[in-house]
């Protein structure tokens, strides 16, 4: 992981992800849609997202979902997605903190602290840039601290050689 961590909510979707889709499009073209399917299907995805199905990224997955559940007639199904959709960015970014502290040997209680005293909140009421900003305390912290015990001995010049 690197510096591209935040950046996944702009990866295009899957295959599985848009297979997904398109079987719930089918199914919602089914109880109301009419016309040509593609046609249809193209035109509430562009509402929903802005982008067709096949050029949509990972943060509009749960948006497109949500869209084609309610006119699949999946109303309760599309609230539930709709409300995990609200959350992402903060689930993501607990998951990338938690798999760091893994990596680490930490458990979380040791960011849980950082956060505390920081931002005055535990994880889970931190915001996605505070728990971005912890995962990155994390990982600098426990590089430095690996590298406190480690002395770096400065090269000599030998007596052979007078560079």
């Amino acid at each position: 992981m690197d510096s591209t961590d935040r950046s996944c909510a702009w990866h295009p979707l899957t295959r599985e992800q848009k297979a997904r889709l398109s079987i719930l499009a089918r199914a919602a073209f089914a109880k109301s849609g009419s016309g040509d399917a593609n046609v249809w299907r193209r035109e509430v995805a562009i509402r929903a997202c802005g982008r067709r199905i096949s050029e949509a990224v990972q943060r509009d997955y749960l948006t497109l979902k949500a869209t084609f559940q309610d006119l699949a007639g999946e109303s309760g199904r599309a609230l539930e997605t709709l409300l995990r959709s609200e959350s992402e960015p903060q689930r993501v970014a607990l998951y990338r903190l938690t798999q760091e502290c893994g990596k680490r040997g930490l458990q979380l209680a040791y960011p849980e602290a950082i956060c505390r005293r920081q931002y005055h909140c535990g994880l889970s009421q931190a915001s996605p840039k505070q728990l971005w900003n912890l995962l990155y305390t994390v990982r600098n912290r426990r590089e430095v601290k690996k590298h406190e015990g480690v002395k770096v001995q400065k090269s000599r010049p030998t007596a052979e050689c007078p560079f």
